[in-house]
């Protein structure tokens, strides 16, 4: 079964924060090359992710790059919001 994330960053005062790029950085096994752009409310999308621990590399428009780890496979779609601290 195919998982996907669909998520939001916001920054440290919970203001979404748009052009935020995400790549997955590190994943069970093999898992594909997937990237996104948040949207002007700090929306993003990955799709085709198998079940497990997955390593997520934000860089936004400003500041330093982060890494949030998060965890599929406990539905279809894992519902995530992820804060940059400033």
């Amino acid at each position: 079964m195919n998982y996907t994330i669909d998520g939001q960053v916001i920054d440290a005062t919970g203001r979404p924060v748009p052009e935020v790029s995400i790549t997955l950085q590190d994943g069970p096994g093999t898992f594909p090359d997937l990237a996104a752009l948040t949207d002007a409310e700090g929306r993003f999308t990955l799709h085709d992710l198998s079940v497990g621990r997955f390593t997520l590399r934000l860089v936004p428009p400003e500041g330093e790059p982060v890494s949030r780890m998060v965890e599929v496979g406990n539905g279809g779609t894992e519902r995530l919001v992820l804060r940059l601290l400033e």
